[in-house]
């Protein structure tokens, strides 16, 4: 009974190493387009694969470019850039010589490498560039000059003190940065404060000014006021006519007068034969008449009859002379007019 106890324990045992080294001898799985591979062993190889590669897919390929030979690089010109490349060999002899951008090797241009002092200024030519000149024992004082010597500056005093005052014409000034004149600040302080400006003609203030619009105001009604006063006395006359009446019918002549608004003394007048009859005249336009009563004389006379009236228009108004009669007759000499007072 142990003894086979025994014996299962090896064979499970056995079957576990065995899964195990399966499992560790699992071959890698090659990456595709849209998925990554898995590790494992390496693939084994197929006969004839001997120049072949593994490629991240786990399968064995040639290479697609095996040109590991690489050729020389194309020097420059004054046209073309050049390629890169290996560096060509120096010829022999050509130990000094050093490789220039066309490819070649060539021997510098230049080869002074010894550099001599600095050429000092004068007082009539600049100096030229070169190696500072050497200080002289004592000189561990003093400065290089100009004129290519060691000095001790003539001022050695470097103790600076602020100045407590700067003149204007150092700072620069800019668009939101300005100096103001007393010029200007005297304009300014002048300015009338839109807030002190009078909107009406009621305010007793001494010292505000008046708007732009109130004195339009008082503009248009000196304009008025001075055509009006051009205008006081003028006169307006109709044309004389005659008129037909129908007995009981009011009617109006035909010539008229227009007046302008103001104040005027208007005038209608006309001729009305003598008979026994009542007529009437009044202002078309006005509501004013009068009674005008004939007495018998002789067949040719004449009523002369006549209406006035003092009246104002606000607006321009057109008049005319109208008449009732009781029995029809015709009026002669009918005219309006008017005289202009204010």
């Amino acid at each position: 009974y142990d003894k086979m106890a025994d014996v299962s324990k090896f064979k499970i045992g056995t079957i576990i190493y065995n899964i195990k080294d399966a499992v560790a001898r699992k071959v890698m799985k090659g990456a595709e387009t849209n998925a990554a591979g898995e590790a494992g062993q390496v693939p084994a190889p197929e006969a004839g694969a001997a120049n072949r590669y593994l490629r991240s897919d786990g399968t064995w390929q040639v290479p697609p470019d095996t040109n590991t030979t690489y050729g020389n690089m194309a020097g420059a010109n004054t046209s073309a850039a050049g390629k890169a490349g290996l560096v060509p060999a120096p010829g022999a002899g050509a130990a000094n010589r050093y490789l220039r951008s066309d490819g070649s090797w060539q021997v510098p241009p230049d080869t002074n490498t010894t550099y001599g002092n600095m050429t000092a200024a004068t007082a009539n030519a600049a100096g030229r560039a070169g190696l500072v000149p050497a200080p002289g024992a004592g000189a561990q004082g003093k400065y290089l000059r100009g004129d290519g010597t060691w000095q001790t500056p003539p001022d050695t005093n470097t103790v600076y003190t602020h100045p407590s005052t700067h003149p204007a014409s150092m700072i620069s000034q800019d668009a939101s940065h300005r100096f103001v004149t007393d010029t200007e600040k005297t304009a300014w302080n002048g300015k009338v404060n839109t807030s002190d400006i009078i909107n009406n003609c009621t305010s007793t203030a001494t010292n505000k000014p008046l708007s732009a619009a109130q004195g339009k105001a008082l503009w248009d009604k000196y304009t008025q006021l001075n055509g009006d006063f051009n205008n006081i006395g003028a006169q307006y006359w109709s044309s004389a006519e005659s008129i037909s009446l129908s007995a009981a019918v009011w009617k109006s002549g035909s010539k008229s007068i227009t007046l302008p608004a103001g104040t005027y003394i208007i005038i209608a007048h006309g001729e009305m034969p003598v008979g026994n009859y009542t007529a009437y005249l009044a202002i078309d336009g006005i509501d004013i008449w009068e009674q005008c009563i004939s007495f018998p004389v002789t067949s040719n006379d004449y009523r002369r009859a006549t209406v006035s009236v003092f009246h104002h228009f606000t607006q321009q108004k057109t008049l005319k002379a109208k008449f009732l009669s009781q029995q029809a007759v015709t009026a002669i000499n009918c005219e309006i007019c008017a005289v202009r007072i204010k």
